[in-house]
Order: C-alpha cells, then sequence, then structure tokens
C-alpha cells in the first residue's frame, strides 16, 4: 500500500461528509495503492451513516473507539494503524482540492521524500474550488533549513504533511509521551524532518482547511511551552532549527493570534498575565520578543504603531528572501493535469 489517508473524526459528519466527497472526486486512474483509515472518537451523531454513503465508493477502513480517547490519542491511532508506506493525516474538517491526490503520488513515485508539505488554503464558510483548478502543480526539494523556516509552526499542521511512515519507527512510547500536548504528530514528523530523506514543498494548493473549528486548547501554552520543549528534545543537536522556528514565528504568527485571536477561539484559560508571562519566560532573550511582542501588551497605542510598522517591514524582507531561496531551491519538479469538475464546498 503506497498512501493512506487517516481520519481521526469527532461529531463532525457534515464535514466529514464533504471530505469524503473530495477524495472521491479526485481524478485518480485507481485507488488501488490508496486506503482511508478513519477512527471515530466516540461520536453521537451521524458519521456512521456517513462513512456508510461512501463504503462502495472508497476503500474505507472504519472503527469507532468506546470512547473518547482525546485528540492526540485518535490522530495518533490513524497513525499506528495505517499500512501504508506514506500517510496523511487529514482533519475531518478539511477537504483536498483538484488533482490533490494525484500530485501527492506522483511526488512519492518520483522524488521518495521523507516528508511533503501541501500548501493549505483555509476558509470559514464556503471555498470557490473553481479558483484551485491545480492543472499544474510545482514541487520544490528544499534544504533542511529551508523547509524549517518555511514552515515554523506549519510543521504541527499534520492535515498539510505526509510523511513517510516506513522511512521511520515510530514507538509507542514516543507517541504517548507526547499525548495531551496538542503536539503528538510531531513523534513522526520531526524525526523526518532529520532523516537523510528528501523534504518536498509542493507550492501549489492542495488541501483546504476550515477555519473556526479550534480543538479547544490554550494556543500559547501549546504553541510556546509545549512547541518549545518537544523542539528542544528532538532538535537537541540542532539548536539552530529551534532559533529559526522561534524567529520566523515571533514575527508571523503569535503577533496576529495576540492582536487578533487564533482561528477557532482556541486561547481557552489564558488571559493577559498568563500569556505574557509565558513569552517573558522563553524570549526575553530575543529582540524580537521586545519588537514586535512586548509592545502589544502595553497600552500605548503609539508603541504598537510603530512595533507594527516595524514588524510588517522585517516580515516583507524575510518572506521575500525565503520566496526567492524556494524559487532557486533544485532539484524542481512540475506536474501536468487535466481540469478535475467539481464545484464550490
Amino acid at each position: 500500500m503506497k498512501l493512506t489517508l487517516a481520519i481521526p473524526t469527532y461529531n463532525r459528519a457534515r464535514y466529514l461528509d464533504v471530505l469524503l466527497r473530495s477524495i472521491a472526486n479526485q481524478a485518480m486512474p485507481s485507488l488501488s495503492d490508496v486506503e482511508i483509515v478513519i477512527s471515530d472518537n466516540a461520536s453521537t451523531d451521524d458519521t456512521l451513516q456517513v462513512v456508510e454513503k461512501y463504503l462502495g465508493l472508497l476503500p474505507i477502513r472504519y472503527w469507532r473507539n468506546e470512547e473518547n480517547t482525546g485528540a492526540d490519542r485518535n490522530i495518533a491511532k490513524t497513525y499506528q494503524e495505517a499500512s501504508g508506506r506514506y500517510v496523511w493525516i487529514i482533519g475531518d474538517d478539511d477537504f483536498l482540492l483538484p488533482n490533490a491526490l494525484r500530485a501527492v503520488m506522483d511526488t512519492i513515485d518520483l522524488v521518495t521524500p521523507g516528508l511533503i508539505f501541501a500548501k493549505p488554503v483555509g476558509f470559514t464558510d464556503q471555498l470557490d474550488i473553481s479558483a484551485y483548478p491545480n492543472h499544474s502543480v510545482d514541487v520544490r526539494i528544499l534544504s533542511r533549513a529551508l523547509f524549517v523556516k518555511r514552515l515554523e509552526l506549519h510543521l504541527a499542521s499534520v492535515f498539510a504533511l505526509i510523511v513517510h511512515k516506513a522511512a521511520f519507527h515510530t514507538s509507542a512510547k514516543s507517541i504517548e509521551n507526547l499525548a495531551g500536548t496538542n503536539l503528538v504528530q510531531y513523534a513522526w514528523v520531526l524525526p523526518l524532518v532529520l532523516a537523510d530523506r528528501p523534504l518536498a514543498y509542493i507550492s501549489t494548493t492542495l488541501v483546504a482547511s476550515k477555519s473556526g473549528n479550534g480543538a479547544g486548547y490554550a494556543l500559547f501554552k501549546v504553541f510556546v511551552e509545549n512547541n518549545n520543549r518537544i523542539l528542544s528534545d528532538y532538535f537537541y543537536k540542532y539548536p539552530a532549527l529551534v532559533k529559526k522556528i522561534n524567529n520566523r514565528a515571533l514575527i508571523s504568527h503569535f503577533p496576529r493570534y495576540i492582536t487578533n485571536g487564533a482561528p477557532g477561539d482556541q486561547m481557552i484559560g489564558e488571559n493577559k498575565k498568563d500569556i505574557t508571562s509565558i513569552f517573558s519566560k522563553h524570549y526575553s532573550t530575543n529582540f524580537r520578543y521586545w519588537l514586535f511582542i512586548w509592545p502589544l501588551f502595553k497600552s500605548s497605542p503609539h508603541l504598537q504603531k510603530i512595533s507594527a510598522l516595524a514588524r510588517w517591514m522585517i516580515y516583507v524582507l524575510d518572506e521575500q528572501i525565503i520566496r526567492a531561496s524556494i524559487s532557486l531551491a533544485r532539484p524542481r519538479y512540475r506536474f501536468s493535469y487535466p481540469a478535475q469538475d467539481d464545484k464550490s464546498a
């Protein structure tokens, strides 16, 4: 089996229906090298009825947990049960865009990478699929440093990463150690970042991710405290990689989350004092914290405007450097596909 599409789900029957329909609509000559595993975390809605609707169309293995085991353990179970050489864990409220499956399969066949990053797009209510025909799909092989800098916190975006499961045995102990961190996927993602295998970056948008369906966790505890601890453990020989992730997050994700809130309202139980303490603890020696994060906790609009302008200038410059580096990255592959007849989802 070449590829497993692994779907952990809980009480999202109507979204799961959209996801499975998007898989069934993929313009594939054959699904003989693909399996779909669905781990139902004791749903109380119509999840089973939705799955039954697709049993005759898709190669599905489905099970229902006797009790809700939590998001991390349910995600881990889909990974452990997957029989494919590669595993793509997809959120039950996400869906595949046209030619996504073909692009991933062709990348696997041509490159045999350790990791594939499939670029996502966020949406709230509906997404016009016609805007993403994906007639041409661009794939770059990036260095480890550039791959990490480009992805930064997206290294935790489980739905956007396809992992070469057969290349690395992830122990049950490693998985259990990360259960409850909301980052259990790091148990198999981070070792493959360090493995001696190509790291493929697909810059064409292949997967749509539903915004506003947050898992209900303390955002900054997860992506500052938990994230730093886990990254430091796995990348202890490569501190520069941890620094790249943090430096980038301090000028991209974190200021936006503090100012506007995170998609899904995930700042559960985190007040201003808690967040300030978390950032100070981990980033007080990083000048980006003092320039871009600290002013956001102050009541001075003037100071915040200056900080926002400085952040925008540095972000734009940094982004241009990253994009230029990716455009020069070799080897480069381009796949061409016919139109796939889908409608808005």
